[in-house]
């Protein structure tokens, strides 16, 4: 079933969007870029969204993000959900190849941690998780847009509210790493690292096609609802695989013909 990798997943956002938004909180000195605005620009208009987009492109031409801190949040992330995504592959393929002759495979999800697989994933490095790392740039680069965003957008509404740096600075913080924002690209980022590693072990296992099973879906997610393709093939989304939006905890389970297919959302074997 789904709902235990899932439950596992999500005990891994809720830690992993702590660490994102003491990551965030770091990638600038946030009174410093309020004195250099307020320098600039000091005096705010009554047109909220003109100030807001002219903070926005002062942000992005002036300010140099430091995302050492979020690159190593992410590394770890990617690892623990790498590794949860190739536990989790494993139990499907044997739940789906007549799971009662392995049942020491299935896992006791409420207990389960990554532990020692993070670290040999990093003295290893599997070629799909070196692919995820090398990808990060992508990534951080999408990230930084969004904060350099924010940072413009709290700049200039701490002008218009005449606040003081350090009350800028908090403000800002809360742009920049609001608790929503943490737990979105926690969500989002190990869904990511999780389907790298279950499209890799169904590989190894020969495993040809794979099916879309959804999570709390969204109207583009719903079109892939229970859709089975081929490995790398578009879902009717227009996606490969997930996460096809941000927040996205979709998974792929195998198919496997000629075998007896475990129903992951009945929790029974049904004959092929």
């Amino acid at each position: 079933m789904i709902r235990g990798p899932l439950e596992a997943d999500g005990r891994m956002a809720a830690k992993n969007a702590l660490k994102i938004r003491a990551a965030l909180k770091q990638v600038a000195d946030f009174d410093r870029l309020f004195d250099q605005y307020q320098d600039t620009h000091p005096i705010s208009t009554n047109k909220r969204t003109q100030d807001r987009a002219r903070a926005r492109a002062w942000a992005i031409m002036n300010v140099k993000l430091n995302n050492e801190a979020l690159i190593a949040t992410l590394e770890r992330l990617y690892a623990e959900a790498y590794a949860l995504g190739d536990v989790a592959a494993g139990e499907w393929i044997a739940r789906a190849e007549m799971a009662q002759k392995a049942p020491e495979v299935f896992i006791d999800w409420s207990k389960w941690k990554p532990g020692d697989l993070v670290a040999s994933l990093f003295l290893r490095k599997p070629r799909a998780f070196r692919k995820l790392l090398e990808s990060m740039d992508i990534t951080i680069r999408e990230l930084s847009r969004t904060t350099l965003d924010d940072i413009g957008t709290a700049l200039a509404d701490s002008i218009e509210l005449g606040l003081d740096a350090v009350s800028a600075s908090k403000l800002i913080a809360r742009h920049v790493a609001s608790p929503a924002r943490a737990l979105t690209i926690a969500i989002t980022e190990q869904n990511r690292a999780m389907t790298a590693a279950t499209i890799e072990r169904y590989k190894e296992a020969e495993i040809a096609q794979v099916e879309w099973e959804v999570s709390d879906p969204c109207d583009k997610c719903a079109q892939n609802a229970n859709v089975v393709v081929g490995i790398g093939q578009s879902f009717p989304s227009g996606n490969t695989q997930p996460p096809a939006h941000p927040h996205c905890r979709c998974v792929l389970l195998p198919i496997i013909p000629g075998a007896e297919e475990y129903n992951a959302r009945n929790g029974v074997f049904e004959e092929v």
